[in-house]
């Protein structure tokens, strides 16, 4: 029986006597056996992925609560978009993700607007915000509180890349100002975006 010169799957040469039934046994098991190896090299490529493909935004949370929270605490974050890793639970300050590697952590954090302690010589308002890594604080920023008045709102916004173990590593966004007012931070919205494996 002759074969591909490839793979080696059978066929009828022109000095073979016929025998339909042998020709498709071989012909059917040799490409059963061709399957078997292409399956084989795509569990091993499957196998080799990341539990998750960089740049994929597994979370978006958010704070939609319009009640304050001490200020320099962190925010809990009371409604959840997505949360693709089940890594957050409603009300929780955590994000903490069973899946290691590095995450982009985003957060826009709005303020109700903070009334200057003493307009005359007390120090311009400020919010400020931080990321931090299982406690200890990772990135900050600080920003001028333009509008003073009570009922207006400011905006900050604050991102790192941080590498978590997806075991006992977690993060939290702490928010706060230099007027010692309680803060409502409704509004406010946290992002986590898959980055890649920690080499």
């Amino acid at each position: 029986m002759a074969q591909t010169s490839v793979y080696g799957i059978p066929y009828q040469g022109t000095n073979d006597r016929p025998n339909g039934p042998l020709l498709g046994k071989q012909l059917a098991e040799a490409v059963e056996a061709e399957l078997q190896r292409i399956d084989g090299s795509l569990s091993n490529v499957v196998s080799r992925l990341p539990p998750i493909l960089p740049g994929t935004c597994v979370a978006r949370l958010r704070r939609s609560s319009g009640s304050t929270i001490p200020q320099s605490t962190a925010i809990p974050w009371d409604a959840e978009d997505w949360d693709d890793l089940g890594a957050h639970s409603s009300g929780s300050t955590r994000f903490q993700p069973n899946t290691p590697g590095r995450y982009l952590i985003t957060a826009v954090i709005r303020h109700q607007a903070i009334p200057r302690s003493d307009l005359d010589v007390g120090p311009v308002p400020a919010i400020f915000a931080s990321i931090a890594k299982s406690g200890v604080t990772v990135t900050a920023t600080v920003t001028q509180a333009t509008n003073d008045s009570p009922t207006a709102g400011n905006g900050i916004s604050i991102s790192d890349v941080v590498a978590l173990n997806g075991t006992t590593d977690y993060i939290e966004v702490t928010v706060g100002n230099n007027q010692a007012t309680n803060v409502n931070c409704s509004g406010s919205v946290l992002t986590a975006t898959y980055v890649g494996p920690v080499v």
